[in-house]
């Protein structure tokens, strides 16, 4: 009888006074290949941000700059900001910040990404036989 309100009781101590949102992982880019940043911007009341003036800095892994540029303006009214490229070939950590200028004020964000080799192409089942049935030594037991 006592134990649904003290089971009630003990959730409600161990759940969290407050929601905490978390940021997303880094973005990967293929080498050699199109990436896009991006960044949606919204005022206080929720509404795109369509007005605002954005650059996009990034240095490589070897912390030469990569980018540094401005980043295209929303076409839908949507508040989106962001910055087309071909990724580079060399693989590694891009540190990168987009800031944006709105009324006077400037917000700068984190949006650094990685770029990443391009996958291989697995090889096919003929191909993986072909292989086995052709190594010089192979033995049946």
């Amino acid at each position: 009888m006592f134990l649904i309100p003290a089971l009630a009781a003990a959730f409600l101590i161990i759940l969290p006074g407050e929601v905490r949102a978390a940021a997303g992982g880094i973005q990967s880019c293929t080498a050699s290949s199109t990436c896009v940043i991006g960044e949606f911007l919204y005022d206080d009341t929720s509404a795109p941000i369509n007005n605002a003036t954005c650059t996009i800095v990034s240095y490589d892994p070897n912390d030469a700059e990569f980018l540094n540029t401005s980043m295209s303006t929303p076409t839908q009214s949507d508040g989106w900001y962001s910055k087309s490229f071909a990724a580079p070939a060399t693989t590694g950590l891009y540190r990168t910040t987009v800031s944006c200028v709105v009324s006077g004020d400037t917000l700068t964000i984190d949006k650094s990404f990685e770029v990443v080799a391009a996958a291989s192409t697995p090889a096919s089942s003929s191909d993986i036989a072909s292989a086995v049935w052709g190594y010089s030594t192979r033995t049946v037991s």
